[in-house]
């Protein structure tokens, strides 16, 4: 009976050395809410850094901006649970790709690329997840405090050795819904 006892006893201790490890390895931020706008570099390799404020959610969409003869066209999507090689954690992050036209006739178009499984998720021309607060360069004088905006990595293939961003900011503006972007670049190009 007294072997009987200690083996379950083993076996109990067992499964929870093995439960509790597994939890580490998957682990979530803490359960009081570290936003993706807060993202501590110290959490464990595994971590998963969630959109638990739905900071992401306001950029997904199909955006459209025209001016003259000019149309463009920006598709972003929300992905979930992306692992990043370089700090072996897990985050939300947004992707998406672009189209241009000018005159009716198509200078860019790399929608399609949303729908090719082949690419992985930071394979997409537009992507992803820096939540920017109002003190963060570029500053953001117009934004309150409590706004957030976007902070992406955008390439152009036919000027990929422009190394390049957009910020994004979502507005509403008399209950339509907006998206300003900034495009922004490292080395000075414009």
């Amino acid at each position: 009976m007294k072997n009987k006892v200690i083996k379950n006893i083993l076996k109990l201790t067992f499964w929870f050395i093995i439960c509790t490890s597994s939890v580490c390895k998957a682990q979530l931020v803490p359960s009081n809410g570290t936003p993706l706008f807060n993202k501590d570099p110290d959490l464990p390799t595994g971590t998963y850094y969630k959109d638990i404020a739905w900071e992401l959610d306001k950029f997904e969409g199909t955006w459209k901006w025209h001016r003259n003869d000019s149309i463009a066209t920006i598709v972003l999507e929300k992905i979930e649970y992306v692992f990043f090689d370089d700090t072996q954690k897990y985050e939300d992050l947004i992707q998406g790709e672009y189209k241009f036209v000018v005159g009716g006739n198509v200078i860019q178009d790399y929608l399609s690329r949303l729908n090719d499984n082949s690419l992985v998720d930071l394979d997409h021309y537009i992507s992803g997840n820096f939540i920017m607060h109002k003190n963060h360069y570029p500053t953001c004088d117009e934004c309150s405090n409590s706004e957030r905006r976007l902070f992406v990595y955008f390439i152009d293939p036919d000027y990929s050795y422009i190394n390049a961003a957009m910020i994004l900011r979502h507005i509403v503006d008399n209950g339509q819904e907006k998206l300003e972007a900034l495009l922004y670049s490292f080395d000075g190009f414009v």
